[in-house]
C-alpha cells in the first residue's frame, strides 16, 4: 500500500506519518519504506522517484511518503500523481498553534539563523516566560514594528492556496485535524485506511528536535490581547473554513510559561547539543534577577522597549482620547508602533496616574515648561489620555495633536452600553440621554475653532482609512488593532423621536463632526492623488 501524508509545515505531518508507517508495518507484517519530505516527484522509465536534493528514491509497493504543502512537493504536482497513491491524507491544524510552532522552529540550525537575532529573541522569550503579558507573541516573530502590517497580510494570504487546494480535492482523500490525532480520535482515519492506527508511536530519533509540546491550544497562554487584535483578521477565514471556532479567542491567564516550549526548545534547535547551556543558564538567571528588581511599570516600558529597534525621533505629540471613539484601539496601535517607553498616559481615573509625568508637572506643580523639557528627553514621545486640549496648550501645539471623532448618535449609544456593562447603569436609554452631562462631549475635548489647526482628526466610522492616512502622512507604521468593541447582542432601540432629541441636544458635536468629516475627505483625496501620481511615475 502506498500512503501519502500531506500538509503544511508544523501541522503534525511528521507524527502522523510515523504512526501510519508503524501501523501499516504491523498490519502487513513487513517493512514499510518511508520518504521524508521530498521536494519533487519525477517519473523515470515509467516509475516514480522522490527527489530531495541529490537524493533520489524509487517508489516501492509499501511506502509512506510525507511531504509538505508549503515547502515540499507543490500542490499541482501532487494532484498530477495522486492516482499513484492508494491512500492520501491531508492534515490541518489550528493556525494559532501552528503560528507558535513556526515562530519557534525558525531557529532550527538548518535554517542558518543569525546568532545576534537568536540571542535577542531568546532574551524576549525568557522575559515572556517570567511575565507572560509583558511581550506580545508577535514580537517574538519580528521586532520591527514597521513590518507588522505586511506580515499580517502575508499570514492571511498564505492560507488562500490551502483553502483552494482542499476545496478541489476528490473524495479519495481523507482530511484529519491535528487535534484529533493528538486526542487519539482516529476512527474515521482507521476506516479510511482499513487498518488500526497505533496511538503510542512517536517520531524517530532523527526528527525528535521538531517536537515541541505534543499538545494543542497553547496559543491561549502564549498570546496576549495585542496578539488577538493583530492575528484574528489574518486567521479568521481559514479557521472558519477548517471548522474551528473563529470567534473563540479566549486567553488563559497564566503567571509563567513553560521553558520547555520556549527558550529550551529554541536552544535545542539552534545549538543541537547543550554545549552552550551554562552560558544560557547564566543569562536566564541574570534576566530573572533583573526582572525581580524591576517594577511592573518599568518592565512594560524601558526594559521591554530597549529590546526593540528604536523609532525615528520626533517632537512630542498629543493624542486626545475622546471616550468611545475607537481611541483604545488607536492607543494600542500606537503603542505597538512607538513602544511603551514613548507612550505617556494621562488618564486621571487610571490606577497609578499620580506617578505620571503629566500629573507631576501639570496637576501637582503646574509647570508645563518643565513637562515639555522632560518630554524632549524621549525619542518619539506621545501623550495619550482622556484630557481636553486646553490642558496641553502650553506644552504641545495643535499642529502636533491627533484625535478621533465619532457620529454623535453612535457615540452616545456606545457610551450608554459601556456604562451598563462596566459601571452598573440601570436606566433606560431615553433616561440616559436626559442627562445634560452626556451631550456635546466631543466639543469639550476639542472646540470647533481649533479643528482646522489639528494635525489629524480621524473618524471612527472610517477607522481603517484613518490608519492608512496616518501611515502615509506620518510614517507611523501602525498596525490596525481593534480593542474594547461592544458586544453585538446588547442592543438599543432608537426611534425617530430619540434620534431627533439627540440631534437637538448635541448641536455642537454635530457641527464639529460635520466639519471634521469635510477635512477628512480632503485628506483622503490628498493621499489618493499622491498614490495615483506614484503609480503613474512608476508606470
Amino acid at each position: 500500500m502506498r500512503v501519502l501524508v500531506y500538509g503544511l509545515a508544523k501541522s503534525g505531518t511528521t507524527i502522523l506519518a510515523a504512526r501510519v508507517q508503524a501501523s501499516l508495518e504491523e498490519y502487513c507484517g513487513r517493512k514499510v519504506t518511508n520518504s521524508f519530505e521530498p521536494k519533487k516527484i519525477w517519473r523515470v522509465d515509467g516509475e516514480l522517484e522522490y527527489v530531495k536534493g541529490e537524493k533520489r528514491q524509487r517508489s516501492v509497493e509499501d511506502e509512506v511518503v510525507k511531504t509538505l504543502f508549503d515547502s515540499g512537493v507543490p500542490a499541482d504536482e501532487i494532484l498530477k500523481h495522486e492516482d499513484h497513491f492508494d491512500k492520501k491524507i491531508f492534515i490541518t491544524r489550528d493556525p494559532r498553534d501552528r503560528y507558535i510552532s513556526q515562530v519557534f522552529y525558525r531557529w532550527h540550525a538548518g535554517h542558518s539563523p543569525e546568532e545576534s537575532k537568536f540571542n535577542r529573541t531568546l532574551d524576549l522569550v525568557m522575559l515572556k516566560e517570567s511575565r507572560p503579558d509583558s511581550v506580545p507573541f508577535v514580537f517574538l516573530a519580528n521586532q520591527n514594528p514597521s513590518a507588522f502590517s505586511g506580515l499580517r497580510q502575508k499570514l492571511s494570504e498564505s492560507y488562500e492556496p490551502v483553502i483552494k487546494f482542499l476545496k478541489g480535492l476528490s473524495k479519495d482523500w481523507h482530511v484529519i485535524r491535528y487535534e484529533d490525532l493528538i486526542d487519539g480520535q482516529l476512527d474515521d482515519l482507521e476506516k479510511y485506511l482499513g487498518f488500526p492506527v497505533k496511538r503510542d508511536v512517536g517520531v524517530s530519533e532523527a526528527h525528535k528536535r521538531v517536537v515541541r509540546s505534543k499538545s494543542y491550544g497553547n496559543w491561549r497562554r502564549w498570546f496576549t490581547a495585542d496578539d488577538v487584535g493583530y492575528l484574528k483578521p489574518a486567521f479568521y477565514k481559514y479557521l472558519q473554513f477548517a471548522g474551528y471556532d473563529s470567534e473563540d479567542w479566549r486567553l488563559d491567564l497564566v503567571t509563567a510559561l513553560p521553558e520547555r516550549e520556549g527558550s529550551e526548545y529554541m536552544r535545542k534547535l539552534f545549538y543541537g547539543v547543550p554545549e552552550n547551556k551554562k552560558k544560557d543558564n547564566k543569562l536566564r538567571h541574570y534576566l530573572k534577577h533583573r526582572i525581580s528588581l524591576l517594577g511592573n511599570s518599568i518592565l512594560k516600558s524601558k526594559v521591554r522597549y530597549d529590546l526593540f529597534p528604536k523609532v525615528p525621533p520626533a517632537s512630542p505629540r498629543l493624542f486626545l482620547h475622546i471616550p468611545k471613539t475607537a481611541g483604545t484601539s488607536f492607543r494600542e496601535s500606537l503603542r505597538l508602533s512607538v513602544g511603551d517607553a514613548n507612550l505617556i498616559a494621562d488618564y486621571p481615573k487610571q490606577r497609578g496616574h499620580e506617578e505620571s509625568l503629566p500629573y507631576l508637572f501639570l496637576t501637582q506643580k503646574c509647570e508645563p515648561d518643565e513637562l515639555l523639557r522632560q518630554l524632549l528627553r524621549y525619542r518619539n514621545p506621545w501623550i495619550a489620555g482622556h484630557v481636553k486640549y486646553s490642558r496641553y496648550n502650553r506644552v504641545i501645539p495643535l499642529e502636533n495633536t491627533f484625535t478621533f471623532l465619532r457620529h454623535p448618535v453612535d457615540r452616545l449609544i456606545s457610551l450608554y452600553k459601556h456604562r451598563c456593562r462596566h459601571q452598573g447603569l440601570r436606566i433606560s436609554f431615553e433616561e440616559f440621554i436626559d442627562q445634560d452631562s452626556v451631550h456635546n462631549s466631543q466639543s469639550k475635548y476639542l472646540p470647533l475653532k481649533s479643528l482646522s489647526k489639528v494635525a489629524f482628526v480621524g473618524l471612527t466610522e472610517e477607522y481603517s482609512k484613518s490608519i492608512e492616512y496616518l501611515n502615509w502622512k506620518y510614517d507611523l507604521k501602525l498596525v490596525e488593532v481593534k480593542n474594547n468593541e461592544s458586544p453585538h447582542v446588547q442592543k438599543v432601540e432608537l426611534n425617530k423621536y430619540l434620534y431627533e432629541k439627540i440631534c437637538e441636544r448635541n448641536s455642537q458635536d454635530f457641527e464639529l463632526y460635520q466639519a471634521a468629516e469635510m477635512l477628512f475627505r480632503k485628506k483622503l483625496l490628498e493621499m489618493n492623488s499622491d498614490a495615483a501620481k506614484a503609480l503613474r511615475e512608476k508606470a
